[in-house]
């Protein structure tokens, strides 16, 4: 048995949610012990542990190592306020980001006799700005998919025989932008186009993009936690629970003005108050991403070392507005504008699941629902029941009937 200390690499992407972002609280992050959470190379352990990163970056290295005795070594190559057409190229941030992905890579080589890597992946948090812009789901998976196959390509493998780059990828859900005036709430956490192409990479073993099949069984959704915070009342509820991954963070202190408290503040900001952010239905403080970062990484320690019993699965259908759900034989009324429903496991930390989806109509044989889950030729006043199916199986562990208003 090998007496190297084993560590997994993961490459943080995607946009502002995922940057040493100015609304985290270095102070506050979550300091991981020292010596089990490296910052873009294993030269360096006193960053996140000791001075402290804003951000996720600190809960998820801490919970990581806590539940699967892997240290980390995360390698940050996101840009704020990127859209997915921004990681397309050599020359723009998906080129960045594999270009300092291998430079890490190569430096790993140096340490060869006191680590072993254990497993390479990379985490996905993006898709606010590509909300704003209105990319609907199949243009958003073409790019996204686009992306993911290009870094398996160009990236450097842990090993020669590896067949790919990256043996998993944890996308972290994206928070929505609704394009309300005064920032509205709740109507930011919609299943706007990359939210639910998101949950179709996560939910299904394939897309079919332009005809071409995409494998997508190694791309799993691991939090989507903020969909919690999405009143006042909710935040508060949240944070005053015992669902809180840190007792530190327990507790809110409402911003006042512009200013925000320097030992405790509220997540996300209040709705009525107001903020230091141009954008704030779109970022949080350093408690949420306290709490981002230990779910997510919660949930991908169990998704990597653990075997999910197909009878433990529980699924919903998702409501468009990302707060109501239906379980099987439940009713949902939906209008045109909210005809998108998505299937989702109740607890991300499962594996072994694949879904399939349909859609059955007596009064509209037409009537269909497609890879991203929205509903279409489905007349005013009809009917029909959305079916899905786990695994394969032939007969639907969730069965929704939906009335069209």
């Amino acid at each position: 048995m090998s007496n190297k200390d084993k560590v997994a690499v993961f490459l943080c992407i995607g946009q502002s949610n995922i940057t040493v972002i100015s609304t985290g609280n270095q102070a506050l992050a979550v300091k991981p012990q020292e010596g089990t959470a490296f910052w873009d190379s294993l030269e360096d352990s006193t960053s996140l542990s000791v001075t402290g990163v804003k951000g996720l970056f600190g809960s998820f290295a801490d919970t990581f190592y806590k539940e699967t005795g892997e240290k980390c070594l995360l390698i940050q190559a996101a840009l704020g306020g990127t859209s997915i057409n921004n990681w397309q190229t050599s020359s723009d941030c998906l080129g960045a980001a594999i270009n300092k992905y291998n430079a890490a890579l190569e430096e790993l080589k140096k340490h060869e006799d006191k680590y072993e890597i254990t497993r390479t992946g990379y985490l996905w948090l993006q898709g606010e700005t590509d909300c704003r812009l209105g990319i609907s789901p199949l243009e958003y998976s073409r790019k996204y998919l686009y992306m993911h196959e290009t870094l398996n390509r160009e990236c450097k493998k842990l090993h020669e025989n590896d067949e790919k780059a990256f043996s998993f990828v944890g996308i972290l859900a994206v928070r929505s932008w609704s394009g309300r005036p005064n920032y509205m709430r709740p109507l930011n956490i919609v299943f706007a186009g990359p939210r639910a192409a998101q949950y179709a990479m996560g939910n299904l073993e394939a897309l079919t993009i332009d005809g071409i099949r995409h494998d997508t069984a190694e791309i799993r959704m691991i939090t989507n936690i903020t969909e919690n915070w999405y009143s006042d009342e909710s935040v508060t509820n949240w944070f005053s629970s015992d669902k809180i991954y840190y007792e530190q963070d327990r507790g809110i202190v409402k911003i006042v003005g512009r200013s925000e408290a320097d030992t405790d503040a509220l997540m996300p900001p209040d709705i009525s108050s107001a903020s230091i952010v141009p954008y704030p239905d779109q970022h949080y403080l350093q408690k949420g991403y306290n709490e981002m970062g230990a779910d997510a990484a919660k949930n991908l320690a169990n998704i990597l070392t653990a075997d999910t019993k197909p009878e433990d699965i529980h699924i919903v259908l998702r409501a468009f507005n990302g707060i109501d759900f239906y379980r099987d034989g439940e009713e949902a009324v939906i209008t045109e504008d909210t005809s998108t429903l998505i299937p989702c496991v109740t607890d991300l930390a499962n594996n072994n699941y694949a879904f399939t989806y349909e859609f059955i109509s007596d009064t509209c044989p037409g009537a269909c629902v497609d890879q991203f889950g929205h509903i279409s030729g489905l007349d005013n006043g009809s009917t029909g029941v959305y079916r899905v199916f786990l695994n394969g199986g032939t007969e639907p562990v969730l069965s929704v009937k939906i009335i069209m208003s």
